[in-house]
């Protein structure tokens, strides 16, 4: 067994041509063994032809970097590393082979316009002519007069009535994108014509292979493999992950063992664990179509149209998870000839309690391409989704969801010129709204502009739209799924000011306003959670106790006083418990927080002082959320910081004290507005 710690490791990986490419010299080491078109494709990506050395010690005779096969460098990477190449100086080089969507069979399939077909990923006639019995191989297809003919079943636009009648499921995918790459490749493979696609492929065909784009790997992650074959990325895996971690193989058809990286993946045992079964959504047996290359046939099509079948037997991977079989998921990575539905299925419990990072091919029917989506729409909770296509047909399309707190790369797209910040939390989610401090005069008026953020980083978070609101401060936001109630300060012509409460309307970026009450000019306001079948809001006048205010939400109805809590003062957060209150205030001392404790009465109960483990100013509440077997945990977090800085440390309370969850950058010019969250019995 190769150890996480060996020489194995003391390199740097390529796993695609693209990383091939650069400028300077090179060499090319080769063994008895190895697969000599390595060096055809590096003298194709780097311009210019390397020296082939097939001696460790011929090595010696210079200092340029070397790439190697994988294989190979499996082989010999402890005399390699001995003779000096290691570290940035050995290039390995990942493959696969005998798959024609790989870069590698396709850069063989380019012939002699490898070199200009890579360096312009431009189809021109030459690489067309070249490419023809590669095409005729794989897609019973040839290029001509500028078309490709015969794509029988490969090419959406077949199938142009499902589409129509399927808009509105489509359109909610190509709604819930996290980037603009995965709208275009959606609109390429339902609508775009064979020579569109295959174009797009020629561009990308040499750079990110699947299941390897958009995922973040770990060392130590363990991945749930559904469909194997060949095992082409178990490779990939095992270097991704620096050799640490485990991988569970589900497949009744695995035939790694004669693949290039055989003696390889036997050294990497400790981390392979196979199960020839098939995966589902309930445990038992399955009859199913055996296809060429004992391929297993799980779409519905293919199971209807065909009498031929076999038994084999089926697990799902919740009760696999159950029983400990599986006993974590990262990662879970299904491309089954159709079946993906019936995995996710039986998988949902695991991936509820795991979150894990997922790739689904998406490609086998039509259907799937809305299908999928929409299923894992609707199971799925803070999951960003990306697609992108590794094949020269609608085949090896694949839909990632990535979960929004565990992925670097996960969330909407912003300015690409600008820099990304690096701050963010650590664990889960931050929600809150900003609100302008100085309204913006538009062709509508001047208003003020009041946006949610959502995320666990400003560069990576959604933020969307609010209501235009002409109020000097939002105190609060209520929230129940969709639903949303606001509550606003404002100081009106009249020179009285108002707290207003108003329910956000079909228009988003409306309220209709339906309640009103008088208060002091500078008392603060602030929103109670936990108050019960209504909104609640605390008043604190200057001078007076803390006022706790409740309305109903019917449009004739008035504020109703509750209670005044023994405060006096500026408190940070209030929310209501099963006995009466509790409320978070300034400290006695610079650099901390109380936390009170009130009877339903307003009569403080008890209190307790915490220290404030980094100094600033109080900028806000924000709600945390955090998922802990796969239910969701709210928590309230606070943000310091100094004022104007644009960055905000969030504090959240656990065991006893004060702790940084991580950081996060604030517009300056905006304030945060606390979300209170909403009675589920609220019905107004």
């Amino acid at each position: 067994m190769i150890s996480p710690s060996s020489s194995f490791f003391d390199c740097e990986f390529l796993y695609s041509a693209d990383d091939v490419a650069g400028s300077g010299p090179y060499v090319v080491f080769e063994d008895e063994e190895a697969d000599p078109f390595l060096k055809t494709l590096t003298a194709a990506c780097r311009d210019r032809a390397g020296k082939v050395y097939r001696s460790v010690e011929a090595l010696a005779e210079t200092s340029d970097p070397v790439f190697i096969a994988a294989p190979v460098w499996h082989r010999r990477h402890e005399a390699l590393a001995a003779a000096g190449v290691k570290g940035a100086r050995a290039k390995v080089l990942l493959y696969f082979d005998c798959d024609p969507s790989g870069y590698w069979d396709f850069a063989k399939g380019c012939q002699g316009s490898l070199a200009r077909l890579f360096r312009t990923r431009i189809l021109d006639d030459e690489a067309l002519s070249d490419l023809t019995p590669f095409l005729e191989q794989w897609l019973a297809g040839r290029p001509f007069a500028g078309h490709m003919t015969s794509l029988v079943g490969q090419a959406n636009r077949e199938f142009r009535a499902l589409l129509e009648q399927n808009g509105s499921a489509i359109t909610r995918v190509f709604a819930n994108f996290s980037d603009d790459v995965s709208r275009a490749v959606y609109a390429r493979i339902l609508f775009g014509t064979p020579e569109d696609i295959f174009s797009a492929f020629a561009r990308q065909g040499f750079g990110d292979q699947q299941y390897m784009e958009i995922v973040d790997f770990q060392p130590g992650e363990h991945i749930v493999n559904c469909g194997v074959g060949r095992g082409w990325e178990l490779p990939y895996f095992i270097s991704k992950m620096s050799g640490r971690g485990k991988i569970y193989n589900f497949d009744t058809n695995t035939t790694y063992t004669s693949s290039p990286y055989a003696a390889m993946l036997a050294d990497f045992g400790d981390m392979i664990s196979d199960h020839p079964t098939l995966l589902g959504n309930y445990d038992g047996q399955i009859d199913l179509p055996v296809a060429q290359g004992n391929m297993v046939r799980s779409s519905d099509q293919a199971i209807e149209g065909q009498a031929l079948k076999t038994t084999f037997p089926i697990r799902s991977i919740d009760s696999l998870a159950r029983e400990g079989v599986i006993t974590r998921a990262d990662y879970i990575k299904m491309d089954v000839e159709g079946g993906e539905k019936y995995i996710l299925e039986g998988a949902m419990e695991t991936i509820r309690k795991f979150r894990p990072k997922l790739a689904v091919a998406i490609y086998h029917e039509p259907n799937h391409f809305w299908d999928y989506p929409n299923y894992l729409l609707d199971n799925l909770e803070d999951y960003n989704f990306y697609l992108r296509q590794y094949g020269y047909s609608r085949f090896e399309t694949l839909l990632y969801a990535i979960p929004r707190e565990r992925d670097a790369r996960s969330g909407h797209e912003g300015f690409s010129q600008m820099a990304q910040s690096t701050r963010r939390l650590r664990d889960g989610l931050a929600s809150f709204y900003l609100f302008d401090r100085k309204p913006r005069d538009f062709f509508i008026g001047p208003h003020r502009i009041l946006s949610r953020f959502h995320g666990a980083s400003w560069n990576r978070a959604e933020l969307d739209c609010g209501p235009r609101i002409e109020a000097d401060r939002v105190v609060g936001v209520w929230e129940e799924g969709t639903r949303r109630y606001y509550a606003t300060r404002h100081k009106f012509d009249d020179g009285n000011t108002r707290v207003s409460f108003g329910r956000g309307a079909d228009n988003p970026l409306s309220v209709d306003w339906l309640c009103t009450f008088g208060c002091a000019e500078d008392a603060v306001v602030l929103p109670v959670s936990g108050a019960g079948n209504g909104l609640t809001v605390a008043v604190a006048p200057p001078d007076l106790p803390v006022g706790i205010g409740f309305w109903d939400g019917k449009n004739d109805g008035a504020i109703v006083w509750r209670a005044a809590l023994d405060f006096i003062g500026e408190p940070y957060a209030v929310a209501a418990t099963k006995n009466g209150y509790e409320a978070y205030l300034p400290g006695v001392e610079p650099g901390s927080i109380q936390r009170a404790a009130f009877d339903a009465k307003g009569r403080r109960v008890e209190q307790e002082t915490y220290v404030l483990p980094v100094p600033g100013d109080f900028l806000g509440v924000v709600r945390l959320k955090r998922f802990v077997d796969g239910a969701p945990i709210y928590e309230r977090g606070f943000a310091v910081g100094e004022r104007g800085s644009g960055v905000a440390e969030i504090l959240v309370l656990q065991d006893g004290r004060m702790q940084s969850a991580g950081a996060l950058d604030l517009d300056p010019d905006a304030l945060i507005v606390q979300i209170a969250e909403l009675d589920r019995r609220f019905k107004a």
